[in-house]
């Protein structure tokens, strides 16, 4: 707090102090989110499943997740699959498939436009990978709203 404080003190206009309101509360949330591990899951594992949650419009790889961790990718995988009981692989393409889900449901988005937006190689394997996950195609979900 005091590292805001002081720079508060700097600064001269209210945008900027707004902005760095913003800033603050930004941190604030990863802070607190960083802090609520569930029970029997590692800090290490916790963190490479944020940081897959926080990135799903973004090709993501096994081993970008695990070297976020600091970590090899062959440690993070033998702990990821361990605590949680999933692949690693499969958890990044559960979480891209959710996100994919939410967009189908509150926006208007075309489905090949979130398929883009979540870096599936074609339209095709989104749609594939989506039925396969929710037992229905993406535009049954949007029409469904669920």
């Amino acid at each position: 707090i005091d590292y805001y404080i002081q720079e508060c003190e700097q600064l001269r206009t209210i945008e900027k102090i707004n902005q760095l309101q913003y800033v603050m509360l930004l941190d604030f949330c990863q802070r607190a989110e960083e802090t609520r591990i569930p029970e029997g899951i590692s800090p290490d594992v916790y963190q490479c499943m944020t940081y897959i949650r926080n990135h799903t419009n973004e090709p993501i790889s096994v081993e970008a997740a695990a070297a976020h961790t600091g970590r090899s990718a062959s440690y993070m995988m033998k702990h990821f699959k361990g605590e949680l009981g999933i692949r690693m692989g499969a958890y990044i393409m559960r979480c891209k498939l959710e996100e994919g889900k939410e967009l189908l449901q509150y926006t208007n988005k075309s489905i090949s436009t979130i398929s883009t937006f979540l870096c599936f190689s074609s339209q095709s394997h989104f749609q594939t990978a989506f039925k396969k996950q929710f037992g229905m195609a993406p535009n049954e979900c949007r029409r469904m709203g669920s």
